[in-house]
């Protein structure tokens, strides 16, 4: 296989994004803060902090899912604050 210019433009352009979607992923609330996961009868449940005013928590019906919702519920406590 032979590349021209237009294929390693391509290719580069291709692995800033990849770059990029890494860097976003390691900035997210859930793995800045890593909040305690547990399972709660069918439900993960993703939580940080010990004084319930402080602290945050969701849930979901998977690991991920709940770490997801916790990013989401990270973020609007910082708007509600």
């Amino acid at each position: 296989m032979v590349m021209n210019d237009g294929d390693s433009r391509d290719v580069a352009i291709r692995m800033m994004e990849v770059m990029s979607t890494i860097e976003c992923s390691h900035m997210r609330p859930c793995v800045i803060f890593r909040p305690s996961l547990t399972k709660v009868n069918r439900r993960w449940r993703a939580h940080y902090g010990s004084i319930s005013a402080l602290s945050v928590h969701a849930t979901g019906n998977s690991p991920e899912e709940a770490m997801k919702n916790f990013d989401v519920a990270w973020v609007k406590n910082l708007e509600a604050t």
